[in-house]
């Protein structure tokens, strides 16, 4: 089974720092014979906020050196308010087109939302541990390992963090490119902006232009509809 791994490892590739969190990706890399196609070492992914050190912590990993095209790390900018920079792959797979479901104009889905920020990492981590105890000891293959991983992963996340229920009512308009865009880009942007200046109302700019950001969504859809 071909698989992917990315995200923060907390741990270096390079050569350039050699601490016990980079020796241990460097095993774990070697150990499991996993691919990196970098783009660049020079473009570190993590700059602390202290302004005085930064690396490279962030990576796309794979089992399989033809599944990635290309990888390209993202420069820093002034609306990215995390430590690191976001990390893009281009792979090589393309997914089967299914025929897509002819739905109402209503919906009356319900969603869970995992409540992350209730999760107290100690017992979670000592879930995942558990669930992984009761398979110390078996002889498995890499892919019986990783799917161990990923249901203890799993069940830990099902035991420990809360959810929240979301009902959605109401006609389901359908949204074109454009207002997609509008609104997980540009409103996005807009409220983070505004929210940075100290979520001002009334006559203050950053606000005013947040609401021309979501009118011009609500545009688009009634548009498309």
């Amino acid at each position: 089974m071909d698989f992917i791994i990315c995200g923060d490892l907390n741990g270096t590739l390079l050569n350039s720092r050699h601490n016990q969190h980079d020796r241990i990706l460097k095993e774990f890399v070697k150990d499991y014979n996993l691919h990196q196609l970098d783009d660049d070492d020079h473009l570190h992914s993590f700059f602390h906020h202290n302004g005085k050190s930064t690396s490279k912590i962030d990576y796309i990993l794979s089992s399989n050196s033809n599944l990635i095209h290309s990888i390209q790390t993202f420069s820093q900018d002034a609306i990215n308010l995390s430590a690191h920079v976001p990390v893009k792959a281009l792979l090589t797979l393309q997914a089967d087109k299914q025929k897509q479901k002819k739905s109402s104009n209503f919906s009356n889905e319900v969603l869970h939302k995992t409540e992350w920020e209730k999760c107290v990492p100690a017992i979670y981590s000592e879930a995942v541990e558990k669930s992984l105890d009761q398979n110390k000891n078996r002889k498995v293959t890499t892919e019986d390992q990783t799917n161990n991983l990923i249901d203890a992963i799993k069940q830990a996340a099902r035991k420990t963090i809360p959810t929240k229920t979301l009902k959605i009512r109401g006609p389901r308009l359908k949204v074109s490119q454009h207002a997609k865009k509008l609104l997980l880009t540009i409103s996005k942007q807009k409220h983070r902006i505004w929210d940075l200046h100290g979520r001002k109302r009334g006559e203050d700019t950053c606000f005013l232009e947040l609401k021309e950001a979501k009118r011009n969504i609500n545009t688009q859809k009634y548009k498309q509809h």
